[in-house]
């Protein structure tokens, strides 16, 4: 499926009203400033969390979310640690990690009947983007002054920073155009083509694998069976894994 910007500006806007950060930025002009930055950007951040989140999934049962070990090594892979990087020792240390993931880990009260299905002890995809920006004002926000007294367009380039330095999910998203442009092309589409009950097939198998009792027959191939079907066909081993 092609990544449609209208899909992508969606998530976005769901995953902004789902979390806290309309409360937690303090001002209309803060607001406008994170939302306008980060919006164009999300793709990239929702493909650094579903890489994540998605390699711990052993179970059709599970849900994906990034535990606390799995944040800090993603923050510490992505930002650095060392003068001048995300975790510099003294603006931000791999312990402030621990304090964010805490902080966007929680679901107010009143609202914790609105999600029905959430990853347990571990960031779902909402928790992941405040958390994002959490760390970008932990290590840069207070370069420029008091953190309460900067303006919208101060705390804007905190994220822009961040961004900008660790580069988060641009990888993830330089492999998937990569791929996209190998994949939709005709040559492609014959191959498919071809092969088509092959395929179908192959998916109608993995998909049953992962169906509980009493559970009407998914339309899709659970994570769990992908990865069943990746170790079956000996494409996953120790130079390619889950995460691959």
């Amino acid at each position: 499926v092609r990544d449609e910007e209208a899909m992508i500006e969606n998530c976005f806007d769901v995953d902004w009203r789902s979390g806290r950060l309309p409360q937690m930025l303090k001002t209309e002009d803060t607001r406008t400033e994170i939302y306008e930055y980060l919006k164009p950007l999300y793709l990239q951040v929702l493909l650094a969390f579903r890489v994540e989140g998605f390699s711990t999934l052993r179970s059709a049962d599970d849900v994906a979310g990034i535990n606390l070990l799995d944040f800090r090594n993603l923050m510490l892979r992505y930002g650095g640690e060392g003068r001048h990087k995300l975790m510099d020792g003294y603006h931000c240390k791999s312990s402030d990690c621990d304090c964010v993931f805490v902080a966007a880990n929680v679901v107010d009260r009143n609202r914790r009947q609105d999600f029905t299905v959430m990853p347990h002890k571990a960031l779902s995809r909402f928790q992941f983007l405040e958390a994002v920006v959490r760390m970008a004002f932990r290590r840069y926000l207070n370069l420029h002054g008091p953190p309460r007294e900067a303006s919208g367009a101060v705390h804007r380039q905190a994220v822009t920073t961040f961004m900008n330095n660790s580069l988060l999910g641009l990888d993830c998203l330089t492999l998937r155009q990569e791929l996209h442009a190998d994949l939709f092309t005709e040559s492609s589409a014959q191959i498919v083509s071809q092969y088509s009950e092959i395929l179908r097939s192959i998916f109608e198998h993995y998909r049953d694998l992962s169906k509980r009792p009493g559970v009407k027959r998914s339309k899709h191939l659970h994570w769990s069976a992908w990865q069943t079907l990746m170790q079956d066909a000996h494409i996953v081993d120790e130079k390619f894994g889950h995460r691959d």
